[in-house]
Protein backbone atom coordinates (compact mmCIF):
# COMPACT_ATOMS: atom_id res chain seq x y z
CA UNK A 1 0.00 0.00 0.00
CA UNK A 2 1.23 3.46 -0.86
CA UNK A 3 1.82 5.94 1.95
CA UNK A 4 0.23 9.41 1.57
CA UNK A 5 3.62 11.15 1.82
CA UNK A 6 5.04 9.20 -1.14
CA UNK A 7 4.66 10.38 -4.73
CA UNK A 8 2.28 8.33 -6.85
CA UNK A 9 4.12 5.76 -8.99
CA UNK A 10 2.94 4.58 -12.39
CA UNK A 11 3.60 1.59 -14.53
CA UNK A 12 6.30 2.57 -17.00
CA UNK A 13 4.58 0.66 -19.81
CA UNK A 14 1.16 2.30 -19.38
CA UNK A 15 -0.36 4.68 -21.84
CA UNK A 16 -1.86 7.94 -20.65
CA UNK A 17 -5.53 6.82 -20.15
CA UNK A 18 -4.27 4.35 -17.59
CA UNK A 19 -2.65 7.04 -15.43
CA UNK A 20 -5.64 9.27 -14.71
CA UNK A 21 -3.74 12.55 -14.35
CA UNK A 22 -5.33 15.88 -15.40
CA UNK A 23 -2.49 16.62 -17.83
CA UNK A 24 -3.16 13.42 -19.72
CA UNK A 25 -6.89 14.15 -19.77
CA UNK A 26 -6.03 17.43 -21.52
CA UNK A 27 -3.85 15.51 -24.00
CA UNK A 28 -6.81 13.28 -24.88
CA UNK A 29 -8.99 16.41 -25.34
CA UNK A 30 -6.41 17.81 -27.76
CA UNK A 31 -6.42 14.57 -29.75
CA UNK A 32 -10.24 14.57 -29.84
CA UNK A 33 -10.12 18.14 -31.21
CA UNK A 34 -8.00 17.28 -34.25
CA UNK A 35 -9.69 17.43 -37.64
CA UNK A 36 -11.03 13.95 -38.45
CA UNK A 37 -9.38 14.10 -41.88
CA UNK A 38 -5.97 14.37 -40.17
CA UNK A 39 -6.54 11.42 -37.83
CA UNK A 40 -6.11 7.74 -38.59
CA UNK A 41 -9.12 5.42 -38.27
CA UNK A 42 -9.73 4.10 -34.74
CA UNK A 43 -8.56 0.55 -35.55
CA UNK A 44 -5.29 1.89 -37.00
CA UNK A 45 -4.80 4.10 -33.93
CA UNK A 46 -5.26 1.10 -31.65
CA UNK A 47 -2.79 -1.00 -33.70
CA UNK A 48 -0.24 1.81 -33.46
CA UNK A 49 -0.69 2.03 -29.69
CA UNK A 50 -0.38 -1.76 -29.39
CA UNK A 51 2.95 -1.51 -31.22
CA UNK A 52 4.08 1.29 -28.90
CA UNK A 53 3.08 -0.67 -25.80
CA UNK A 54 5.23 -3.57 -26.95
CA UNK A 55 8.24 -1.28 -27.45
CA UNK A 56 10.99 -1.14 -24.82
CA UNK A 57 11.36 2.59 -25.56
CA UNK A 58 7.94 3.46 -24.05
CA UNK A 59 8.14 5.17 -20.66
CA UNK A 60 5.02 6.53 -18.96
CA UNK A 61 3.24 7.21 -22.24
CA UNK A 62 6.29 8.88 -23.82
CA UNK A 63 8.59 7.64 -26.55
CA UNK A 64 12.18 7.73 -25.31
CA UNK A 65 13.44 8.02 -28.89
CA UNK A 66 11.80 11.33 -29.78
CA UNK A 67 10.16 12.48 -26.53
CA UNK A 68 6.62 12.56 -27.92
CA UNK A 69 3.48 11.36 -26.18
CA UNK A 70 2.76 8.25 -28.23
CA UNK A 71 -1.00 8.71 -28.12
CA UNK A 72 -0.65 12.08 -29.80
CA UNK A 73 1.87 10.87 -32.39
CA UNK A 74 -0.14 7.73 -33.19
CA UNK A 75 -3.35 9.67 -33.80
CA UNK A 76 -2.21 11.60 -36.89
CA UNK A 77 -1.87 10.18 -40.41
CA UNK A 78 1.29 12.17 -41.18
CA UNK A 79 3.28 10.69 -38.29
CA UNK A 80 5.42 7.56 -38.16
CA UNK A 81 7.24 5.63 -35.46
CA UNK A 82 10.61 7.37 -34.93
CA UNK A 83 12.59 4.13 -34.44
CA UNK A 84 15.34 3.21 -36.88
CA UNK A 85 13.21 0.18 -37.76
CA UNK A 86 9.73 1.71 -37.33
CA UNK A 87 6.93 -0.36 -35.84
CA UNK A 88 4.40 1.71 -37.85
CA UNK A 89 4.63 4.17 -40.71
CA UNK A 90 2.88 7.22 -42.16
CA UNK A 91 -0.71 6.31 -42.97
CA UNK A 92 -1.29 5.76 -46.70
CA UNK A 93 -4.72 7.02 -47.69
CA UNK A 94 -5.42 4.10 -50.00
CA UNK A 95 -4.59 1.25 -47.60
CA UNK A 96 -5.75 0.74 -44.02
CA UNK A 97 -3.65 -2.45 -43.60
CA UNK A 98 -0.41 -0.52 -43.62
CA UNK A 99 1.36 -1.72 -40.51
CA UNK A 100 4.90 -2.86 -41.17
CA UNK A 101 4.98 -6.47 -42.30
CA UNK A 102 1.38 -6.65 -43.49
CA UNK A 103 -0.10 -6.62 -46.98
CA UNK A 104 -3.63 -5.74 -48.01
CA UNK A 105 -4.52 -9.42 -47.54
CA UNK A 106 -3.51 -9.31 -43.87
CA UNK A 107 -0.70 -11.84 -44.43
CA UNK A 108 2.91 -11.29 -43.52
CA UNK A 109 4.94 -9.44 -46.09
CA UNK A 110 8.21 -11.15 -47.03
CA UNK A 111 10.17 -7.88 -46.68
CA UNK A 112 10.88 -8.60 -43.03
Amino acid sequence: MQRPDQPRRYCKKCLTPQTGEAFFQRLREIIAGFDEEEKVPREVYEKRLDACMSCDRLLAGMCRICGCYVELRASLKRNACPAVHPKWEVFPEENTEYLRGQTGSGQEDERN
